[in-house]
């Protein structure tokens, strides 16, 4: 029997300008044991995540944005960013919020909520796209694995 592995929390986000939050996820077995727990880590701490790989996922996930605002859906599936979204999926979000999708500027980057999954090299990333010029609440959701250099689109929400 395989273990089942689950993450237990709220999202209750407090974000300073100069900071990139990081939350780190605890796994642990479902069966009989404590919930799982998060643990918020300044930028300053350093925590479980080292400036390179901090770094790392900040341009990945710019070269993503930059993508997007771009229109350039056939890229980012050719080179395999789209996740398990497909070209017309992604098209649609982005069509369907309403808007032009604007570059935002470069500050607002460290915004962005990174959480670290378990031990690993993947981390989870939620970033409020802009539109018209402003931060909207149209979340890009997606997994950065450090280990592969790679970005790959979890989802494209409203938040």
């Amino acid at each position: 029997m395989n273990p089942i592995y689950s993450f237990i929390g709220t999202k209750n986000l407090v974000l300073e300008k100069s900071n990139i939050v990081i939350y780190m996820l605890t796994f642990m077995k479902d069966f009989g044991s404590e919930p799982n727990t998060v643990t918020r880590m300044p930028r300053e701490s350093k925590g479980e995540i080292s400036l390179a790989h901090e770094e790392m996922i900040l341009i990945k996930l710019h070269e993503l944005v930059t993508l997007l605002v771009n229109g350039e859906y056939d890229l980012i599936v050719s080179r395999g960013e789209n996740g398990r979204l497909t070209k017309e999926e992604i098209i649609f979000a982005i069509e369907d919020y309403g808007g032009k999708p604007f570059f935002p500027t470069e500050e607002d980057f460290k915004s962005a909520i990174i959480i670290q999954v378990g031990r690993t090299s993947e981390y989870v990333v939620e970033y409020e796209l802009w539109f018209d010029n402003q931060k909207s609440d149209l979340t890009l959701s997606a997994t950065v694995n450090t280990q592969e250099d790679s970005i790959a689109i979890d989802n494209i929400h409203v938040m």
